[in-house]
C-alpha cells in the first residue's frame, strides 16, 4: 500500500480529517494556547503553514481579535473549507493555496510563523523551515508542533481516542496500524528535529520540547536579529 504524503489533500481525504480527525488535534491545540498566545504580541502578524481546514487559525484569532492571522495550505479543497469555515463564523484570518517550499510572500513579513502536523507532509522540510524563517521578521518566533516518532503508545492510543469515529472502528487494528505507520511512522524522533533544525544558520534559541503526556514535540526557534 503506497500513500503519498506529500500530495494535496483529495476531496475524501480534505472530508475525513476536517470532521473526524481535526477536532482532536484542536484539543490538543488547546492544552498549549495559553503558553502559545501569551508570548504574541500585540497586533502580530502570524502565518499558519499548512492550515488544513482552518480549525486552529480561526480558533486563535477568534480569542486573539487584535491579531492578523494569515493561514496557507497546499490543498485547494481545504482551503475551501477554511474560507467557508471563516465566514460561518464571522472570524477574519486569510487564507491562500500555497507550498510551504515556495510561500507566497516577501521576506520579513510576519511576527510569527507556526505549523502543526504539516511538516511530515512536506516533501522536503529543510527547504520549508528555512522559507518559514525568511519570511520571519528578525527576532520572529518560529513554533513547529509535529507528532513524535518515539511517542509511546498510550499517548497515541488517547489522541485515536479523541477521533470522532465509532468507537468500535476507533479500536480497530487496521486503523491503530494505519496510524502508527503512516502519521507516527514518517514523523520525526526528537534527534531527527534536532538535526534538522541545526541546518538553519541565522536562528536563536532553537530548541526541540516534547509535550509532555500527548504524541507532539515542538521544534521552537526566533530569526536572528541581524539576519
Amino acid at each position: 500500500m503506497f500513500i503519498d504524503m506529500t500530495a494535496p489533500y483529495k476531496p475524501i481525504e480534505s472530508f475525513i480529517y476536517d470532521k473526524f480527525i481535526a477536532p482532536a488535534v484542536l484539543e490538543l491545540v488547546f492544552s498549549l494556547q495559553e503558553e502559545f498566545l501569551g508570548q504574541i504580541k500585540e497586533n502580530a502578524h502570524i502565518l499558519d503553514v499548512g492550515c488544513g481546514g482552518g480549525h486552529m487559525a480561526i480558533h486563535f484569532a477568534s480569542i486573539r481579535r487584535d491579531v492578523i492571522i494569515t493561514g496557507l495550505d497546499l490543498s485547494p479543497e481545504q482551503i475551501t473549507r477554511a474560507k467557508k469555515r471563516a465566514i460561518a463564523s464571522k472570524t477574519p484570518v486569510d487564507f491562500i493555496e500555497g507550498s510551504a517550499l515556495n510561500l507566497p510572500f516577501e521576506d520579513k513579513l510576519f511576527d510569527v510563523v507556526y505549523s502543526s502536523g504539516s511538516i511530515k507532509h512536506w516533501p522536503d522540510p529543510l527547504t520549508g523551515l528555512k522559507e518559514c524563517i525568511r519570511v520571519l521578521k528578525p527576532g520572529g518566533n518560529l513554533l513547529i508542533f509535529e507528532t513524535n516518532k518515539k511517542c509511546v503508545e498510550e499517548d497515541a492510543n488517547y489522541f485515536i481516542s479523541k477521533w470522532r469515529l465509532p468507537n468500535f472502528i476507533k479500536t480497530s487494528f487496521l486503523i491503530k496500524q494505519f496510524f502508527l505507520k503512516f502519521v507516527i511512522g514518517r514523523s520525526f524522533t526528537p534527534d531527527d528535529a534536532k538535526e534538522l533544525i541545526s541546518k538553519i544558520n541565522n536562528i536563536k534559541n532553537a530548541e526541540i520540547i516534547l509535550i509532555q503526556n500527548t504524541l507532539a514535540l515542538l521544534i521552537k526557534a526566533n530569526r536572528e536579529e541581524n539576519s
